[in-house]
């Protein structure tokens, strides 16, 4: 699996566009790291969504993590509409996706 993009809502307005950083990160998978993280969108076969919200007592602010996983490193329309699914349903906002390829 590819390590396709990452979600990460700390900022409180979005500055500019994001390019991409034209480079994915293979992963072997299950990742180990992923076991706080729940799964908010899959096909079970080409992607998978996790999200992972942190809260701080200390400041009571939180931050949200996705992180997306493809199977290829430019997935179908098919998959990329999966994908923004996952996040529509759940609430999050596309525009502030850093993708990476």
């Amino acid at each position: 699996m590819l390590h396709r993009s990452m979600f990460l809502d700390v900022f409180k307005e979005k500055k500019k566009e994001q390019n991409k950083l034209s480079t994915c990160f293979p992963s072997q998978f299950p990742l180990l790291r992923m076991k706080e993280y729940t799964v908010i969108g899959t096909d079970n076969k080409d992607f998978v969504v996790y999200y992972k919200c942190n809260y701080f007592t200390v400041s009571k602010d939180h931050i949200e993590l996705v992180n997306v996983y493809t199977r290829e490193a430019k997935p179908s329309q098919g998959v990329l509409t999966g994908i923004s699914e996952a996040f529509s349903k759940n609430g999050l906002d596309e525009s502030k996706v850093l993708s990476f390829c």
